[in-house]
């Protein structure tokens, strides 16, 4: 049985920063995006 459940947010993508694409594209993470990632 499963006792808790953990959501991470993926990371930051330079065209989500720049507000272009969002989705399920599978875009590479920007550096911002890799410190959230390492961060979480």
């Amino acid at each position: 049985m499963i006792e808790s459940l953990i959501v991470i947010r993926s990371g930051a993508t330079d065209y989500e920063m720049q507000g272009r694409i969002r989705g399920a594209v599978d875009i590479p993470l920007c550096p911002t995006g890799v410190a959230e990632a390492s961060h979480a």
